[in-house]
C-alpha cells in the first residue's frame, strides 16, 4: 500500500505525457487570465490602475510558474493580492505557490479567501485537494459536494469525493465516483490510475488490466507510467501470468530500481517464472535497501541455492 500511495504522489512530479497537475493549473491560469483579465474586479469597483497593476502583475506570476521560477511567481503574486485582495484569481494562484514551497497553512488560508469570495468550482475543487492532503477529510467532502452542486459534470470534484471515499475506507463508493469523473474526463492519466488502484484493492485483475491498457495507450512509446506498470505487474501475478509480470515489473524497475515493494515483487515473479537467479538478485538488494524488509528477506530464504 505505501508503494502505492508513493507511487500516485511520485506521477504528478514525474510524468511529461500528459503534463504534470501544476503545468494543468498553470494552464488554467492562464486561460482564465487571458481571457477575463480581473473582469471579477471591475464589478466590485477597485480603481483602474489597481485593476490594471493586478492583471499585470498575475500574468507575471502565472508565466513564472510555467517557467518554474515558483519564488519569483509567489513574490509577484503576494504583490497581485496585495493591490487587489478581492480578486479570487490571483489568491489561489498565490495559494499555489505558497503550496509549492510546503507552507500548507498559509495557501489554505489564502485559497479559503478565494472560496469564501465567490470562486469558481475548479478553485473550490482545488481547496478541497488541499485540504485532504491535511487530513481535513469532512471539510474537503464539503468542498467536493459543494463543487458538484454548482456543477455536476466536473470531474476533478468527482475524483475528489472518490478520494475522500477511499480515505473513509468506502472503496465501493470511491471506485463509483472515479467512474462518473471518467464519464467526463475519460482520459484524466491520475483518475485511471486510482480506478487501478481501487481495483487492485477490491481484487479485480482482470479489470486493472483493462484499465491499465487505457492509461499506458495515453504515453508515448518507451514513456509509460511506471505507476501502471507496477499495476500490470500486480494484476498479471494475481491471474499467474508470471512471465508478463516479470516483464511489467522490471520496465516499472528500469525507472524506479530503489523502491522495495517493487524489487519484492519482481524477484518473486521471477521466482514464480522460474528464474531463481535473477529474483535472488533483486531480493538482495531490496534486503540492502530496507534490512527490515521481512518479506523480502523470508522469500530470499526459500530461493534455491
Amino acid at each position: 500500500m505505501s508503494l502505492i500511495l508513493d507511487m500516485r504522489s511520485n506521477i504528478q512530479r514525474k510524468r511529461s505525457h500528459p503534463s504534470a497537475v501544476s503545468s494543468r493549473y498553470c494552464a488554467f491560469a492562464v486561460l482564465i487570465l487571458v481571457a477575463a483579465g480581473c473582469r471579477s474586479l471591475g464589478n466590485r469597483g477597485p480603481a483602474a490602475e489597481s485593476v490594471a497593476a493586478c492583471r499585470n502583475l498575475s500574468q507575471q506570476g502565472v508565466g513564472a510558474m510555467q517557467r518554474g521560477e515558483w519564488e519569483h511567481a509567489e513574490s509577484l503574486l503576494g504583490q497581485a493580492v496585495e493591490t487587489c485582495p478581492t480578486n479570487s484569481d490571483s489568491r489561489r494562484y498565490y495559494a499555489e505557490t505558497l503550496w509549492h514551497r510546503g507552507a500548507r497553512e498559509a495557501a489554505i488560508e489564502q485559497i479559503r479567501v478565494a472560496v469564501a469570495d465567490g470562486a469558481a468550482p475548479q478553485i473550490v475543487v482545488r481547496a478541497g485537494e488541499m485540504l485532504l492532503a491535511t487530513d481535513q477529510v469532512d471539510t474537503a467532502l464539503a468542498h467536493a459536494e459543494e463543487a458538484l452542486n454548482h456543477d455536476p459534470t466536473l470531474a476533478s470534484a468527482w475524483a475528489l469525493r472518490g478520494r475522500v471515499m477511499r480515505t473513509t475506507g468506502r472503496l465501493d463508493r470511491a471506485l463509483a465516483d472515479h467512474y462518473r469523473a471518467l464519464d467526463f474526463a475519460p482520459n484524466d492519466v491520475a483518475v485511471l490510475l486510482e480506478v487501478a488502484e481501487l481495483q487492485q484493492l477490491r481484487s479485480q485483475p482482470q479489470q486493472v488490466l483493462t484499465t491499465v491498457q487505457h492509461l499506458l495507450d495515453l504515453y508515448p512509446p518507451g514513456e509509460q507510467s511506471p505507476q501502471a506498470l507496477y499495476q500490470q505487474g500486480l494484476a498479471e501475478s494475481q491471474l499467474r501470468r508470471y512471465h508478463d509480470a516479470v516483464e511489467s515489473f522490471a520496465a516499472a524497475a528500469r525507472h524506479d530500481d530503489s523502491n522495495v515493494e517493487l524489487l519484492f515483487q519482481l524477484g518473486r515473479a521471477q521466482l514464480m517464472a522460474g528464474q531463481p537467479t535473477a529474483a535472488a538478485a533483486n531480493l538482495r538488494r531490496a534486503v540492502r535497501l530496507d534490512a527490515d524488509h521481512q518479506r523480502s528477506i523470508a522469500l530470499l530464504a526459500q530461493v534455491p541455492q
